[in-house]
C-alpha cells in the first residue's frame, strides 16, 4: 500500500479519460513513500535492530559476571599484599622464623587457589568482547549501506525533523506549567501570588498535576461589584469569575458585574499595588465567553470551550471599540480551558481536555 509520506503531499491527478468499457482511466503520481513503507529497508531495520538486543543482552549478562567477578580480585588484591608482607617478613628476619609462619603462608595460598577459576572465565570474557567488536563492526557496515539506499537528502531531512521536534519539546516541558484552582471563598478578592525560590515549597499531586502550593508573599485589593462564586464564569465553568492577565502592556483583570448587566468589564491594574488604573465596559456576556485573552491592549474572546472553537470578539483598549472576527483555533480534545498568552514567548498556553496545549501567536504591524 502506498501513501503519502506527510499530510500535505496529496495525491496528483494529471489526466483522465473513458476506454470502451465504460470504466474511468486516470493518470496519477503517487507522492513519494515514507521510509517506512519500504519492505526491504524496514526488514533491515528490523534485523539490525534484533542485533542490538542481543548485544544489549550479552552486554547485560557480561556486567552481571563482571560484577560478581569484581569482588573474587579485589579479595585477591588483598590476599597478594598480605602474602607480599609474609615474604618481606621472612626475608628480613629469616634466621628467626618458625614453622607456624611458613604454615601460615600455606594458608593463604590455598585461600587464593578458588580464584583461579575466576581468572580463566576472565579470558572467555575476552572472547566475548572480541565477538562484540565483531558485531559492531557488522552493524556498522549494515548502517552505512542502508543509509546509501536512503540517501543523504532523506537522511538530513528525517534528522532535521528528528532535532526540531527534540527543541520544540524540550521548550515545551520547560515552558508548561499550572497552578492550582483557587479555593471558592466568599469574597471578591484579587489575589498575585509570587515565588520567590522552588526549594521553599512542599510538593503535592493535585488531580495529577504535580504543583507547589504554599506562597511566599501576596498582594490582595478588592475589585468593587466583582461577580465572585461562581456568579459570572467563562462557559466551562471551573469558579473562573476573575481572569488574570498580562500582556506587553501590564497586569489585566477581566470579571463581570451587576452594574455591566454581566457583561466583561476589563481592568488594568498596577503589579505592585493592583490598585486599578483604569477599567473598560464591554457589550459582551461573560457567561457566553469561552475563554478569553489579552495581547498588546486587546481582549479576544473565544465562541465556546467545546467543538469548533474560534476567536471571534475583539475589543480594542487603544480605541474602546470591539468588532467581530473569525481566527479557527484548534480544538483537538474539546474541552478547552485557561487559555492565557505569554508576551515573552508570544505563545497562548490552555489546557484542553486534561492535555497541555501550545499555541503559537505571530504578530504583525498595520501600517494606517
Amino acid at each position: 500500500q502506498v501513501g503519502p509520506s506527510v499530510p500535505e503531499e496529496n495525491w496528483q491527478v494529471y489526466s483522465s479519460a473513458q476506454d470502451s468499457d465504460g470504466r474511468c482511466v486516470c493518470t496519477v503520481v503517487a507522492p513519494q513513500q515514507t521510509v517506512c513503507s519500504r519492505d526491504a529497508r524496514t526488514q533491515q531495520l528490523k534485523h539490525l535492530l534484533e542485533k542490538v538486543q542481543n548485544m544489549s543482552h550479552s552486554i547485560e549478562i557480561l556486567d552481571q559476571r563482571t560484577q560478581r567477578d569484581l569482588k573474587f580480585v579485589e579479595n585477591m588484591e588483598f590476599q597478594l599484599k598480605t602474602l607480599e608482607n609474609k615474604f618481606k617478613d621472612v626475608e628480613d628476619g629469616h634466621e628467626s622464623n618458625t614453622a607456624r609462619q611458613y604454615k601460615s603462608i600455606k594458608a593463604k595460598m590455598e585461600e587464593l587457589r578458588p580464584l583461579i577459576p575466576v581468572l580463566e572465565s576472565y579470558k572467555a570474557d575476552t572472547l566475548l568482547v572480541k565477538q562484540f567488536k565483531e558485531e559492531a563492526a557488522n552493524v556498522t557496515e549494515l548502517l552505512g549501506m542502508l543509509q546509501e539506499q536512503l540517501g543523504g537528502l532523506d537522511y538530513q531531512e528525517l534528522y532535521n525533523r528528528v532535532m526540531n521536534l527534540e527543541d520544540r519539546l524540550r521548550a515545551c516541558m520547560q515552558k508548561l506549567g499550572m497552578q492550582r484552582d483557587p479555593v471558592n471563598t466568599a469574597n471578591k478578592t484579587v489575589l498575585l501570588i509570587t515565588f520567590k525560590h522552588v526549594l521553599l515549597f512542599i510538593k503535592h499531586i493535585f488531580v495529577f498535576v504535580l504543583f507547589f502550593p504554599m506562597y511566599s508573599s501576596y498582594r490582595s485589593r478588592q475589585l468593587d461589584f466583582a461577580g465572585y462564586n461562581n456568579m459570572y464564569h467563562y462557559s466551562w465553568g471551573g469558579h473562573s469569575d476573575i481572569d488574570l492577565m498580562v500582556d506587553e502592556r501590564g497586569l489585566w483583570a477581566v470579571y463581570a458585574t451587576n452594574q455591566n448587566a454581566g457583561n466583561i468589564v476589563l481592568s488594568q491594574l498596577n503589579p505592585s499595588t493592583l490598585q486599578i488604573i483604569r477599567s473598560w465596559t464591554t457589550n459582551h456576556p461573560k457567561r457566553s465567553a469561552g475563554e478569553a485573552f489579552m495581547i498588546c491592549g486587546t481582549l479576544y474572546v473565544t465562541n465556546g470551550y467545546s467543538g469548533g472553537t474560534k476567536v471571534y470578539y475583539a475589543y480594542s483598549t487603544n480605541s474602546s471599540t470591539y468588532e467581530y472576527i473569525d481566527i479557527p483555533l484548534t480544538n483537538k480534545y474539546s474541552h478547552l480551558s485557561m487559555l492565557d498568552y505569554n508576551p515573552r514567548d508570544r505563545a497562548l498556553y490552555a489546557w484542553n481536555n486534561g492535555h497541555q496545549v501550545l499555541y503559537n501567536v505571530t504578530l504583525y504591524h498595520i501600517i494606517q
